[in-house]
């Protein structure tokens, strides 16, 4: 609701003057104030080759709607870097994040570092992404083990992200130092429930102090298993349109997700 505002003792042409007058405040960012849930209505089981349609309830303030279709399967991932970095995408300085240096099993290990230039990511931020994006469940779990390396002032993190790499959460962070056996981590995906969501793991520098470069240092990372998931691909983006109703033709028998976002003019997409 709108407040009042008063400035007062305000120098105008050299004499005091007060001025008030009543100001709503909002958040430019939060085009719904209400947050209004969306929620699809439509079948749960469309016939193959054939229309079905879609609507979505009406959200205050959305000049658009835009729909994405993603084919879903089941997902399980075992990495531990034998074949290489296949898997992910790796954004690293000048050193080979498929390392056998160390390894909790087999030969080799994924390993992150800082402090060495060259590469994709010079010695910024080193990360390894997962090409996959996931859709967990309530009990979907991450478990993975982990080695520090003669590292000092290095923050180790799991990260995922439900916007496609716009924004990250972490759900691991150590401080990594120097381990002298390997540890395990297990990470609950619960939270994420029904969401598409990016991986990755990242170091960086997390102070001003020396950092270790050019020998075996490192955030080693071995044994990534991934479980009780799905992922989602080949996702297909509507064009935006004011026509809150949406049609769908699956072409194949298969586990689809439908979502939608509402457009809003001036502050872009909502969830």
């Amino acid at each position: 609701e709108p407040i009042n505002v008063t400035l007062a003792n305000v120098i105008v042409a050299g004499a005091p003057r007060t001025f008030t007058y009543s100001v709503t405040i909002i958040d430019p960012a939060v085009a719904d104030p209400a947050r209004t849930p969306l929620t699809i209505t439509g079948p749960t089981q469309p016939p193959r080759n054939q229309v079905s349609s879609y609507r979505v309830n009406d959200i205050p303030n959305a000049v658009g709607y835009q729909w994405r279709t993603s084919k879903l399967s089941a997902f399980e991932l075992t990495d531990g870097a034998e074949a290489g970095v296949g898997n992910f995408d790796a954004v690293v300085g000048g050193y080979d994040p498929a390392s056998n240096n160390l390894a909790a099993t087999g030969m080799s290990s994924f390993r992150l570092t800082t402090g060495q230039t060259g590469g994709v990511a010079g010695s910024g931020p080193q990360t390894l992404t997962l090409k996959r994006t996931l859709v967990p469940n309530v009990n979907s779990q991450l478990t993975f083990q982990t080695r520090a390396n003669g590292l000092a002032n290095v923050a180790a993190v799991v990260e995922l992200s439900p916007d496609d790499g716009a924004s990250w959460t972490v759900v691991y962070t150590e401080q990594a130092t120097a381990d002298t056996a390997w540890n395990a981590r297990t990470v609950a995906l619960g939270a994420f429930a029904g969401q598409h969501v990016r991986l990755r793991f990242r170091v960086q520098n997390a102070g001003t102090g020396a950092t270790a470069c050019c020998f075996s240092e490192g955030w080693y990372v071995d044994d990534i298993a991934l479980r009780n998931l799905q992922a989602a691909d080949a996702p297909s983006l509507s064009m935006q349109s004011t026509d809150p109703a949406f049609a769908f033709t699956p072409t194949e028998e298969a586990e689809f997700d439908i979502d939608v976002r509402a457009q809003f003019s001036g502050s872009g997409f909502g969830a």
